[in-house]
């Protein structure tokens, strides 16, 4: 899946010029993965312990020929863009499992997760004559990360009582390996984090009850937002990687109410969550000499970077309703608000306003055979550190039908059916104003 820029302009209040692109290419993409597992059992009922493994080779290929006609200058541009990407990943998993009386049980294991990535980059272009590489996005890169973790956990129930709590430890070990014009470089980033939980429960009758949570959490970021290399979206926008970047941290609390009827189920949820170190993309003006015809122009960065604090607190809606025996209701209704406060070069920006997500699911049973699905996303706006997301929505759907006394089915689905999943964005900044549009596989 890839996103691809459908609009973008700089300066909109006083455009000078526009720039057509028309970009063909190819994309590869092989992956083979080998998956084991082992479990023994004991004596006692629920006592076991398991192994389990797998390992994943993936390997990424990609070339675009792009062709840039600027209209103010009557220039033809053209590029050339080649990226390689390769990831093996390595995993395994061992699982401790043992009752305790009736209503208790003791879990505890390990996991340990291995990523080796290769991102190697070419880019270059020309304005007629022969074809100039840009050096500052072509290299070799390498990120490897090994992520060691424990848990334990126990939960148990006392008459209508119940509860559970756990301690998880992830130990990170991050290499970044850059070699491009600018020299060989190389960066390793450790740290070590515990992240407990507190799960409570009680239960009101057999079909209602309460419960009242606390964890904390980790968000990592991509190996792409961490390999400080500039990727091309197209001339004037490119992305760098931070190798400074961490993981964001969430606390959340939640207090929950369920209750389950014959033909439907409701949960609503009051939470509160705090982020720290909280990502966020910052996008600025630079200036560089242009390689083609090497007159000093500009380029539009975008970098992620730790910047703040964000709180949120709101309601989240999950529900699930079966009117017949042919129509099904399901989805959730994400209701809240927020406040982040970003810290970039001493310079604090507060945003805070209210967003709503939802997702709402409806499943037909046109006959014994036949289902019918038919699934909306809304995404509402949110504005961060400089740039302001707009609404977002879509609509999908689906079609199966059992075969051969239910040993096979066919099925047919659209993804996006009114074309209409589109992520609109403005940034301001003191030199530039940007409005963008992207969309995931347009039709």
């Amino acid at each position: 899946m890839s996103m691809e820029p459908i609009s973008s302009q700089q300066n909109i209040s006083n455009i000078t010029g526009t720039t057509f692109r028309n970009s063909t290419g190819k994309d590869e993409n092989r992956s083979v993965q080998v998956d084991a597992g082992l479990e023994h059992k004991f004596n006692q009922k629920g006592h076991l312990i398991s192994l389990s493994g797998s390992y994943q080779n993936t390997i990424n290929d990609s070339y675009s020929d792009i062709s840039d006609n600027r209209n103010i200058t009557r220039t033809l541009y053209q590029y050339k863009n080649t990226s390689d990407f390769s990831q093996i990943t390595w995993l395994g998993k061992l699982d401790y499992e043992l009752p305790i009386g009736e209503n208790s049980r003791f879990e505890a294991g390990a996991r340990y997760d291995y990523r080796d990535n290769d991102i190697n980059t070419y880019y270059a272009g020309s304005s007629g004559g022969a074809f100039t590489t840009f050096n500052d996005v072509t290299g070799k890169n390498n990120y490897t990360e090994k992520n060691a973790a424990f848990y334990a956990q126990f939960k148990s129930k006392i008459n209508k009582f119940g509860y559970q709590l756990g301690l998880r430890n992830e130990n990170i070990f991050i290499n970044i390996q850059t070699n491009n014009a600018g020299g060989q470089n190389s960066k390793s980033k450790n740290y070590s984090e515990f992240f407990p939980s507190v799960f409570l429960s009680y239960d009101i009758t057999s079909k209602s009850q309460f419960s009242l949570n606390y964890s904390r959490r980790i968000k990592r970021p991509k190996h792409f937002e961490i390999i400080p290399v500039i990727r091309m979206q197209n001339d004037p926008n490119r992305f760098m990687g931070n190798a400074d970047l961490n993981p964001s941290f969430v606390n959340s609390f939640e207090f929950s109410y369920n209750y389950t009827r014959a033909k439907w189920n409701i949960s609503p949820t009051l939470y509160y969550q705090r982020k720290t170190d909280d990502i966020e993309m910052v996008t600025e003006e630079m200036a560089y000499i242009n390689p083609l015809n090497g007159l000093a122009s500009t380029y539009i960065l975008s970098t992620p970077y730790n910047l703040g604090t964000e709180d949120r607190y709101g309601l989240d809606l999950n529900y699930s309703i079966s009117p017949t025996n042919w129509l099904r209701l399901f989805g959730n209704v994400n209701f809240y608000r927020y406040k982040t406060e970003s810290t970039y070069n001493n310079n604090t920006i507060i945003n805070e306003g209210n967003s709503l997500k939802a997702r709402l699911t409806t499943n037909f049973r046109l006959d014994k055979t036949i289902n019918l699905q038919i699934q909306g996303h809304f995404k509402g706006g949110h504005k961060d550190y400089t740039t302001r997301k707009e609404n977002s929505y879509s609509l999908n759907a689906a079609i199966n039908k059992n075969l051969w006394k239910n040993t096979a089915t066919i099925g047919l689905s659209i993804q996006d059916i009114f074309n209409s999943r589109k992520f609109k964005s403005y940034t301001d900044s003191d030199t530039f104003t940007r409005y963008a549009e992207m969309q995931m596989m347009p039709r």
